[in-house]
């Protein structure tokens, strides 16, 4: 009577629940890695992001809210200019 232990493997023969999608997952994969990097490399995601900065920034300055005067701005720039040497 010949014992096996529990954890002794099959000798190397692939286990036979093994998937067989697994190289179609490979190929997709790839295909995204790949269609990623050549949008990556052509700038279409930069293009993308400074129109969306554009627009919002075309947005803020169609509502012009919180826009001070210029008195308000000049005041603002010699108080700082004013307060210099104690911060220094």
């Amino acid at each position: 009577m010949t014992e096996q232990a529990a954890s002794t493997p099959n000798g190397g023969s692939p286990a036979v629940d093994t998937p067989k999608w697994g190289w179609m997952l490979a190929v997709w994969m790839s295909l995204v890695v790949i269609l990623h990097g050549i949008t990556w490399t052509t700038g279409v995601p930069d293009y993308d992001i400074a129109d969306a900065v554009e627009k919002g920034a075309a947005r803020v300055e169609q509502r012009s809210v919180g826009e001070d005067s210029q008195d308000v701005v000049r005041k603002s720039i010699k108080l700082q200019r004013d307060t210099l040497p104690f911060w220094t």
